[in-house]
């Protein structure tokens, strides 16, 4: 399985247990900015859903992925974006 597929799975995993919520989806996308990181997650679209704030939303992942995954390495997070960075042996 890709990475890009392991984030996606884990990120739907997240999204049902940690925020339980299923009808909303998030993107990743290769970060093609200059920014940390290998992958971004928008959190833009579950700001409604949550009443959080983007940036809340993104801890909050990044906390989750932290916990929950062992390809993270570390994280960013910009204006609501997560940038994660992916281990290594991973890529």
């Amino acid at each position: 399985m890709k990475i890009k597929e392991l984030i996606q799975d884990k990120l739907s995993d997240i999204r049902h247990n940690v925020f339980q919520i299923s009808d909303q989806s998030l993107d990743v996308q290769q970060n093609k900015t200059g920014f940390e990181g290998d992958f971004t997650i928008v959190t833009f679209p579950i700001v409604k859903v949550l009443k959080k704030s983007p940036d809340t939303i993104a801890m909050e992942l990044d906390d989750a992925f932290m916990t929950m995954s062992d390809f993270t390495e570390s994280y960013d997070v910009v204006k609501g974006f997560l940038n994660l960075k992916i281990k290594t042996i991973f890529l």
